[in-house]
């Protein structure tokens, strides 16, 4: 009953991410909000939003009493290197993914920007409440530069749900009400997701002899990273190949920046040892391999894509030996 009550709360978020996505998105064109705010601000967000709930929730059952540390960092750690290798060498198996220079070395500067920030602040040990403000303020810095590039984040929203011929559609009041219906119970089945993600993997990590930071790569890393695997597929099948890579880049900045930053704010986290010498340096020489394909080509090919599952793979099997 363990196993089978975490795999529904790892279906629980990605419903519930996707169902958020839907209503944030209509609320967002019945109000006529700019297309630089909802693709800087809502989508980037909605993808990540299992990491972000997790995270939070985790800091509030922290300050309870319940040590949740180890499974949060391990969820932020196995989600960006899931997102970065697992992911995008599943998209890059489906097709030949080719991509703007530009866009990779502005999006991918940031990305590797935030792991080192996160690898500096966690030298002591600890991520606290001062630390998480500095991660937001990264984040904030972050939006402020991609909300100068309408051009990108034009095509990142209208590729995503709405085309060209249904945003100039009118809504109805009737809608909006839908829309907001949408957002508030996409939100309520993330929130009971993550609870339960969080207590049964605990429960999990104690069962099987593990550590908190090897189930929340292993298992709930993966789990909360299904909403950029859906819309990095689903991308991939409609030509946009732009879109897979960028939107796996933003959802790594924001899952490390906000989500990592915001939770830590509430509380603070102690890092393990071993995620500043191991899986942060493992992870930062893996983003760097992926954006020097992806800079020197402009495309990831298949056998490139073959090298990230590779990597993914082999991080994993040192995971459970022990690093």
């Amino acid at each position: 009953m363990v196993y089978l009550f975490f795999v529904l709360g790892l279906i629980g978020l990605w419903l519930g991410a996707d169902t958020v996505i839907r209503g944030a998105l209509g609320i967002a064109r019945y109000l006529k909000m700019s297309e630089t705010f909802i693709g800087a601000t809502i989508v980037a967000l909605s993808t990540a939003l299992p990491e972000l709930i997790v995270s939070i929730t985790g800091a509030i059952e922290q300050r309870a009493g319940l040590h949740t540390s180890g499974l949060v960092i391990g969820n932020i750690m196995g989600s960006a290197m899931g997102q970065m290798s697992l992911i995008l060498g599943i998209a890059g198996l489906l097709k030949v993914l080719d991509i703007r220079k530009k866009e990779i070395i502005s999006n991918g500067g940031a990305m590797i920007a935030s792991i080192l920030g996160f690898w500096f602040l966690a030298q002591d040990g600890i991520i606290s409440p001062t630390d998480g403000l500095f991660l937001l303020c990264g984040y904030v810095l972050y939006l402020f530069l991609l909300s100068n590039n309408e051009h990108k984040i034009t095509r990142f929203v209208n590729k995503y749900r709405f085309r060209k011929k249904k945003i100039v559609k009118k809504f109805h009041t009737k809608q909006m009400w839908r829309f907001i219906g949408e957002f508030v119970a996409g939100l309520i089945i993330v929130t009971w997701a993550s609870r339960v993600v969080l207590t049964e993997g605990l429960v999990i990590a104690q069962l099987l002899n593990m550590s908190q930071v090897l189930v929340g790569i292993i298992m709930v890393g993966v789990g909360t990273s299904l909403p950029e695997l859906v819309v990095s597929v689903s991308a991939i099948m409609k030509g946009s190949s732009g879109l897979s890579v960028g939107n796996l880049i933003g959802s790594s900045i924001v899952s490390i920046l906000l989500a990592l930053g915001l939770s830590s704010t509430i509380g603070g986290w102690v890092v393990p040892r071993s995620i500043t010498t191991f899986d942060l340096p493992f992870l930062m020489v893996t983003s760097i391999i992926v954006m020097l394909f992806l800079i020197t080509r402009a495309k990831l090919e298949r056998k490139e894509s073959l090298l990230a599952l590779a990597l993914y793979y082999g991080y994993i099997v040192l995971k459970l030996q022990g690093f």
